[in-house]
């Protein structure tokens, strides 16, 4: 039997729908409930009286907040919405007597003049969702405090190497100055000489201080790369101009290969030229008289390869992934290594913050091999174009 609608569409009369919604919820394993406008439950499939342990008639007549209240659900982990005319909303509760987590998804079901006449709720069980959702909130505030736990200390460390930068640079100044001023005043030796040692003691303490504030810089976040169109062979060019005198003192050999044309890129100059100076310069301090040391630069997937290497003593394989660890003077002894061992850790970081990566092959008395991997456009973040 069909009776036909305000539109005139012949449909099922709302008993025969009603019917038919109870006999595919019959088959579910998911809990089903059916409330008219008034918050009665009309129905509860088979699944869910048995949960109960009940007769689906006995249910059936009852309000759906007591529904709620009958399966021992927490107070207060669900908002009611009884009235049909209110929009239903999904909800979760507890069910103490279940001992199971359930969400309830409602959905109208309109008969008669396409008015709404009932919700239907299906009870998701939500169980193993639900605690594994309070392990990862678990997890993700444990994770939280350790990051803050964490930031704290680096800013700590970046605080105490602020100060003691300052504390050392108070005095370092006048002595740079004056250590030049009277290396260029003295003639006799062996007054000379010694003034020359006093300036440039002063020198290389001011460098390592120099490294300790830049590598306190990257740990905390704070430094600020000047991101600009450079010329990567001139700037190579430049840093063996540079170098080639003090290789030369050592009894070294200094060579380069660039290509013959410009080398554009986007990066901070001055800190790819302190990269680069640091790389030669282990080179030839860890080398012997007659080494070689090469630096040679090419196109390659989109970005620079540069290549820094050497024919020195080099460095066990085990012992390699210590080289970019700063402050450990037990991998400083390891490898035979003077100062602060802050050099190539930082010049690690800062070939980073370009979005390039840089690292080291080595073989005993076979030298070392720095590559560095630049992109040509620089894409981070935390740069002053």
């Amino acid at each position: 039997m069909k009776v036909k609608n305000r539109l005139g569409l012949e449909v099922a009369p709302p008993e025969l729908a009603f019917g038919i919604w109870m006999a595919v919820f019959d088959a579910f394993s998911d809990f089903v409930s059916i409330q008219d406008n008034d918050g009665t439950v009309l129905y509860v499939n088979k699944a869910l009286a048995e949960a109960l342990e009940k007769n689906p008639a006995d249910i059936v007549g009852v309000k759906f907040d007591d529904l709620l209240g009958g399966i021992k659900s927490t107070p207060g982990d669900y908002t009611s919405h009884t009235k049909v005319k209110e929009r239903p909303s999904s909800m979760m509760i507890y069910s103490r007597s279940l001992r199971k987590y359930f969400g309830i998804s409602p959905f109208t079901v309109s008969t008669g003049e396409g008015l709404p006449s009932c919700v239907v709720r299906i009870w998701h069980d939500i169980t193993e969702a639900k605690h594994l959702r309070d392990k990862l909130e678990v997890e993700y505030k444990r994770e939280l405090s350790l990051r803050k736990k964490l930031q704290d200390e680096i800013n700590q460390r970046s605080d105490f190497v602020t100060t003691l930068v300052h504390e050392i640079r108070t005095p370092l100044t006048p002595i740079l100055a004056s250590s030049e001023i009277l290396y260029d005043t003295l003639k006799e030796e062996p007054y000379k000489s010694l003034a020359r040692n006093i300036h440039r003691g002063a020198i290389m303490l001011n460098e390592r201080v120099d490294e300790l504030i830049e590598l306190a810089r990257v740990e905390s976040g704070t430094i600020k790369l000047r991101i600009y169109p450079i010329d990567l062979r001139q700037l190579i060019q430049d840093v063996i101009q540079y170098m080639t005198p003090l290789t030369d003192i050592a009894g070294q050999s200094l060579t380069t290969r660039v290509p013959g044309k410009d080398l554009l890129i986007e990066a901070d100059g001055a800190r790819i030229k302190q990269v680069l100076l640091n790389l030669i310069t282990n080179a030839s301090k860890y080398s012997p008289v007659g080494a070689k040391i090469n630096v040679e630069a090419r196109k390659q997937n989109g970005g620079v390869m540069i290549v820094v290497e050497d024919n020195g003593p080099g460095i066990s394989p085990d012992l390699l992934n210590l080289v970019f660890k700063p402050y450990n003077h037990k991998n400083k002894s390891l490898l035979n290594l003077s100062g602060l061992g802050i050099g190539l850790p930082l010049s690690k970081s800062l070939i980073e913050l370009h979005g390039g990566t840089m690292q080291v092959v080595s073989e005993v008395g076979k030298g070392c091999t720095f590559s560095l991997f630049l992109p040509l456009k620089y894409s981070g973040t935390g740069a002053e174009s």
